[in-house]
């Protein structure tokens, strides 16, 4: 008799403690993410006047003759990062595409087929927002990088990853620096 009544109060506290998670659940932290340089990756230039810093295992980078292009790729291509914003005569370090503070909740965009990203996380310089990173579910892995440009954000990256290393690509967006 003694073990149904013991299963029974295991419930109730199991189902108690279920329902205090629940009501005390916060939204994902979304604090601005300072950046920093990675002391065991090589620094390389991402535009001209940035660099970034990837790990050992990442091929491709800045290329161009009448303006920068830029892709890199994990060797395994679980993670892609590029940029190509090119017009008839020139290609341009940032496209057209921007957003404004206060930031929309959401961004509809094209990343290889037009996809709508519902999350974001901001990167800060000594507590300032210099860059936002729109990023979709982990079923669609893509994002968008936007940064501060004379007062505005404007697109600076596309990135497609698979979900289990979007950690990777936080730590190496961070590693994002100007160069002056």
């Amino acid at each position: 008799m003694k073990t149904p009544i013991k299963l029974i109060l295991l419930f109730l506290l199991l189902f108690n403690c279920s329902e205090d998670n629940d009501d005390n659940m916060e939204a994902p932290d979304n604090t601005c993410i300072e950046l920093t340089q990675n002391t065991e990756w090589v620094v390389e230039q991402f535009k001209n006047d940035f660099t970034i810093q990837f790990p050992d295992n990442y091929d491709g980078g800045i290329t161009g003759f009448e303006g920068n292009l830029f892709l890199k790729f994990r060797d395994d291509n679980m993670i892609r990062m590029g940029y190509n914003y090119c017009g008839p005569l020139f290609c341009e370090d940032f496209g057209d595409e921007t957003v404004s503070e206060p930031f929309p909740e959401s961004i509809t965009t094209l990343i290889f087929g037009e996809v709508t990203l519902t999350n974001t996380q901001q990167f800060c310089v000594n507590g300032e927002v210099v860059a936002i990173l729109y990023y979709s579910d982990p079923s669609d892995a893509r994002g968008k990088l936007f940064m501060k440009q004379e007062g505005e954000f404007v697109e600076a990256l596309s990135v497609v990853y698979s979900s289990d290393t979007f950690d990777e690509v936080i730590a190496i967006l961070t590693t994002i620096r100007e160069t002056l």
